[in-house]
């Protein structure tokens, strides 16, 4: 479900939590938006991700949350 994610580093997580907190990132999640936070090669990966836990009722402040959780538990 979040396998993309999981291998992003500490940093792009933080930008990525950042952005979805300051409403610079919002759904619906594409790779463009996500493309100016993290590697190009990933970003249409991460955006399917997120747009699925998005789908699944998942807010921009609980995803940011997720993102913090992932990088906590490292």
């Amino acid at each position: 479900m979040i396998e993309h994610l999981l291998q992003l580093g500490s940093s792009d997580l933080h930008q990525l939590a950042a952005a979805l907190r300051s409403h610079r990132l919002s759904a619906p999640f594409n790779s463009v938006g996500i493309g100016r936070l993290v590697t190009r090669a990933a970003s249409q990966d991460i955006a399917s991700e997120l747009q699925g836990l998005s789908d699944q009722g998942f807010s921009a402040e609980q995803l940011a949350s997720v993102l913090d959780l992932v990088v906590k538990d490292r």
